[in-house]
């Protein structure tokens, strides 16, 4: 099969799989069609405490393009992950920060905390 795709800078791409042993092609959808579509479900499992496990199947459509969006949802996922940590560790660096600042403001005033 052949599948004919035009590129978001204008240009084209053409696109031949083979499938199995007998080099047969096989039929590739027309991605850029706007009917195409792909449709798929998603379980979220929590397997332990902040870890979670994501489960997806494939509804309709084509395995390649089914891959695809699962890989897209997996390094999206990961980089909202990613910037998570680090919103939390600034956050609790910010928090280490205003602890010490207190305390220095109580050292200098001659009280300390826990004292009366």
């Amino acid at each position: 099969g052949r599948s004919h795709m035009s590129l978001p800078n204008g240009g084209d791409f053409n696109m031949r799989v083979m499938a199995g042993g007998d080099g047969h092609l096989a039929k590739v959808p027309n991605l850029s069609t706007p009917d195409y579509f792909i449709k798929i479900g998603l379980t979220l499992y929590k397997v332990q405490q902040s870890i979670y496990l994501l489960d997806f199947q494939k509804m309709t459509g084509d395995a390649f393009s089914f891959m695809t969006l699962c890989a897209n949802i997996i390094t999206e996922l990961k980089t909202l992950s990613a910037a998570s940590k680090q919103q939390q560790q600034q956050q609790a660096l910010l928090a280490q920060q205003l602890a010490a600042q207190q305390q220095q403001m109580a050292a200098a005033q001659g009280h300390f905390p826990g004292q009366g």
